[in-house]
């Protein structure tokens, strides 16, 4: 008999703690949206946001998870020129909130190399008591939070079979009730798995398909949680507590297809949106208890990376492929583009307050104020890293902690930290 949870997002949050926290990816609720608590200034100096504290860190994407006291991401720790015969490792880090000073440290070996970059690229996510990471080659750790002690580990490539793809893994779990849901891709009829937190054992695994760097996320829909899943040539949904499958969609794409952002769910009008780049554009579907049916898609709205950002029933995101990028706003039910402007390179959005918080990847941090018209006006804007700055934000207590492939830092970007009335 199938078991009903009264709303699919208290099972994805589940075991974890409060509003206060940033334990999984996207957020509280895997949508890039802080919790409605957080009060923004109207506008930062000149300098950007004050600095609490800034560290070196090391090459690496991985957003950065907050629990009480402590920061959570990844980074990659490379062997000395003269190391000849010493690995990489990929290090998961947990770094005291207040000053960024290191707390504990897990590493282990890394082969994976890419030019771009080798990662890694997902963030830790935490449940209960433990941490969990996955890193480019695939390797997913099971981590005790407040020690770093391992409690178990699986391999998604040598275990699985998984896709492995050009850039390295680069998809979050996703979490529901005591399992871990991971997708992988394949042949082997394990292209999606649900894990058990505790102890690490495959509770289920289905479907073989060509995996993308995509995370899964959750929605409810026709009364029932479904897990969504964006493929490198379908999307799909699948029950999370068997892995059954409740719809499937054929994109007509190819099997190195790299759809790599999160796709966007409006619980309001039951309307799933995903993009990519590589000429294939946005689509919008909209999700019964019969399965998904197109709404609307548009070639030209291509996203390269980054995430799509829901406010007002109006999606923003940096689009554009190898060229200019652009800051665009769509309309979630008709897909009609409502404004563009080319005020920075490519951008990952963060929600917070009734603004976007902006950063692209030439490191300019942005602060913006929603117009009725569904524009955007650039309130604040200053440089605070450097290229490549492709990690999505973190706000936690009016306090911003970004990085890029050198640096970690922390900024006030609460009213303690703006322009005053009379400064301005």
């Amino acid at each position: 008999m199938r078991v009903k949870v009264s709303t699919g997002f208290i099972a994805l949050i589940a075991c974890t703690v409060g509003a206060a926290d940033w334990a999984q990816w996207g957020g509280p609720n895997r949508d890039f949206q802080a919790d409605a608590s957080e009060r923004l200034a109207d506008s930062w100096p000149a300098s950007g946001p004050r600095k609490l504290w800034e560290r070196q860190l090391g090459e690496g994407y991985s957003a950065i998870a907050v629990r009480g006291d402590s920061l959570y991401t990844m980074y990659r720790r490379e062997a000395a020129f003269w190391q000849i015969f010493t690995a990489d490792q990929e290090v998961v880090a947990a770094l005291e909130r207040r000053t960024g000073a290191t707390k504990w440290e897990f590493a282990y070996d890394a082969t994976f190399k890419n030019p771009q970059g080798p990662g890694p690229h997902a963030m830790p996510q935490l449940a209960g008591d433990l941490l969990f990471s996955v890193g480019s080659s695939g390797k997913v750790h099971a981590l005790k939070a407040q020690t770093g002690e391992l409690v178990w580990k699986r391999d998604l490539y040598e275990e699985l079979g998984g896709s492995r793809l050009s850039f390295g893994y680069a998809s979050h779990p996703l979490f529901y009730g005591g399992n871990l849901i991971v997708t992988v891709g394949g042949g082997k009829n394990k292209g999606v798995a649900a894990i058990d937190q505790k102890s690490g054992r495959i509770v289920w695994a289905r479907f073989s398909f060509a995996n993308a760097y995509s995370s899964p996320i959750l929605i409810r829909a026709g009364d029932l949680d479904q897990v969504v899943i964006l493929a490198a040539q379908q999307i799909l949904a699948v029950d999370p507590h068997d892995g059954k499958a409740l719809w499937t969609l054929s994109l007509g794409t190819d099997a190195a297809m790299a759809f790599c952002s999160t796709p966007l769910w409006d619980a309001a009008t039951q309307t799933l949106v995903f993009a990519g780049a590589y000429s294939y554009g946005a689509t919008a579907l909209r999700i019964s208890a019969d399965g998904a049916r197109t709404l609307w898609q548009d070639r030209k709205l291509q996203l390269l990376f980054g995430n799509m950002l829901l406010a007002g029933g109006t999606i923003y995101f940096s689009r554009g492929y190898y060229g200019p990028s652009f800051l665009t706003a769509v309309d979630i039910k008709t897909g009609e583009s409502k404004w563009s402007a080319r005020e920075f390179a490519r951008a990952s959005l963060l929600g917070a307050d009734g603004k976007l918080i902006i950063l692209d990847e030439e490191g300019w941090l942005g602060l913006a104020r929603l117009n009725p018209d569904r524009s955007l006006k650039i309130l604040s804007k200053a440089r605070v890293l450097s290229e490549n700055a492709w990690t999505v934000p973190t706000l936690v207590d009016g306090r911003l902690y970004l990085r890029d492939r050198k640096v970690i830092m922390a900024l006030d970007a609460g009213t303690s930290g703006g322009v005053s009335q009379r400064e301005r």
